[in-house]
């Protein structure tokens, strides 16, 4: 057992047979709790009162979540799909306050190859034991480096990219 790790999943499970799993794997914990689905306001107040994000997706267009996770100063662990890196930007992908974990291979657009499972499993695994060794010495996030990250992407910040971009077209 992993003393003083509480997890809490957020969101609903695709199918019974991964909510089955889910469950099972929680005896490897202090505390486990299954949120689900949860307004913006829940969810904003479990990011606050949390120190690590994890974010397992096999696919993912633009993960914003992330944004809310690291302007919630939590580390990451997120699988290391295409563009996610890009939108992050370098500076924060070369902190110690992420883990990227290599995705498997797939069979078609969003399932991965079975026989990749255990070895993207072990991956996360070491990524997130990663992150609760930062954490448990205090190598939290600074908030100037949550605030450049973070900053890219407010509503200010996006405007001025697409009037940049505008003027390029007049």
């Amino acid at each position: 057992m992993i003393e003083n790790v509480y997890i809490n999943f957020v969101g609903s499970a695709s199918n019974s047979e991964t909510m089955a799993l889910l469950e099972k794997s929680a005896d490897t914990f202090h505390s486990i709790m299954f949120s689900g689905a949860l307004s913006q306001n829940k969810l904003a107040q479990i990011f606050r009162n949390s120190d690590i994000f994890v974010l397992p997706s096999f696919y993912e267009g633009l993960p914003l979540v992330l944004i809310e996770a690291i302007a919630s100063g939590m580390n990451v662990v997120a699988t290391d799909l295409p563009g996610i890196r890009e939108f992050l930007g370098e500076e924060y992908c070369q902190s110690p306050y992420v883990s990227f974990v290599p995705p498997p291979r797939y069979k078609n657009l969003d399932t991965p190859l079975e026989q990749d499972l255990p070895k993207f499993e072990a991956f996360l695994r070491t990524a997130i034991e990663e992150q609760i060794f930062n954490i448990a010495e205090r190598n939290l996030i600074p908030e100037d480096l949550i605030e450049r990250t973070v900053g890219q992407w407010t509503w200010k910040r996006l405007f001025e990219k697409i009037a940049l971009q505008m003027k390029r077209f007049v």
